[in-house]
């Protein structure tokens, strides 16, 4: 049995987690030919090898087969970076800052509707750093969170701040009908198991010509080919269903949303689980100088692969992270 390399965890004995055979989610077609294959190059939550396939007919990637939706709270460790802080001031003044820029800024198309105040839902809130940061600027807004767990940091804070959260599944979850004016669902859609189901269920819950703001891997990115197997977008085995421009759009479509806007982002963090993956492959290598360089809590690094992208994109290369904002159709 092999074991856990990371920081206080180096006896723990990691388990398999268990898998089950699935279809693609656009034609449920269940032919499909082999993408890519790899290990939980970040945590090493399970020993196993995990697959990434095309469908024969559409073409769409997904894992298969995937962890079960009964185990997803073993996928995501009590180390793992929306849960520990790693992106938060306690851990580093300079990424946090960064960040709060660049969310705030993707999130200036709503700049109008938040300054008058309104009701706003993030799916996959984490540290809730997000929603902490847009009540301390849009106050007059009414805040809520979903995620499978919370630290008692984040449950402390935003109780403070008047901010609900919600614990569990959003595939499991009951949503409030024509509640929200804008939800919110940053590196999330490609955790599903029910991404269309969970689509449909959002576009319930938000008022007549609400708005879902989406932020999620591109599958299309041009790093992608150069890392193959390797590549962060994979991030096996969290990573269920990945999409390019045109098959979010599609999905969206087919949940009852017209699409706004879709552009490209830069993705620093992509890079750095692809280069951490490649450079530490094995376990045995995890403990290695250079694959702790390349880590999401570099700044450096965050810095240099963010310019990377954004040189890239200014030359019309398709990178490996997207956002879509889309409407409801009521």
């Amino acid at each position: 049995m092999k074991l856990y390399l990371k920081k206080g965890l180096a006896n723990q004995k990691v388990k398999k987690i268990p898998l089950e055979k699935t279809s693609c989610i656009f034609c449920r077609s269940g032919k499909t030919h082999l993408i890519a294959k790899g290990f939980d190059y970040e945590y090493w939550v399970s020993e196993q090898e995990f697959c990434f396939v095309a469908c024969d007919n559409c073409g769409h990637i997904f894992q298969n087969p995937r962890p079960k939706l009964a185990v997803a709270d073993r996928l995501y460790p009590s180390n793992y970076y929306t849960l520990s802080g790693r992106h938060t001031k306690s851990s580093s003044l300079l990424i946090a800052w960064a960040k709060n820029l660049i969310i705030s800024r993707r999130l200036s198309f709503f700049h109008d509707k938040l300054k008058k105040g309104c009701r706003i839902l993030e799916v996959g809130c984490g540290d809730c750093n997000l929603l902490l940061n847009l009540k301390k600027k849009y106050p007059r807004c009414e805040f809520s969170g979903i995620d499978l767990t919370f630290s008692q940091k984040a449950k402390h804070d935003c109780k403070t701040k008047n901010i609900s959260l919600f614990k569990g599944s959003v595939e499991e979850m009951i949503l409030p009908k024509n509640t929200y004016d804008i939800i919110i669902m940053n590196q999330l859609i490609e955790h599903l198991w029910q991404p269309l189901k969970v689509l449909k269920k959002l576009r319930q819950a938000l008022k007549k010509n609400g708005f879902l703001s989406i932020e999620t891997p591109n599958i299309s990115g041009y790093d992608r080919k150069f890392f193959k197997d390797k590549w962060g977008g994979y991030y096996y085995p969290r990573h269920l269903n990945l999409f390019s421009f045109e098959s979010l759009a599609r999905l969206l479509k087919n949940a009852g949303f017209k699409i706004v806007m879709q552009k490209k982002l830069v993705a620093p963090i992509i890079w750095t689980f692809s280069f951490h993956s490649y450079l530490g492959s094995s376990k045995e290598k995890q403990q290695n100088l250079l694959v702790r360089f390349f880590t999401d809590s570099n700044p450096l690094c965050l810095f240099f692969f963010s310019f990377l992208d954004f040189m890239a994109i200014s030359f019309g290369l398709t990178s490996s992270n997207q956002k879509t904002i889309a409407q409801s159709i009521k």
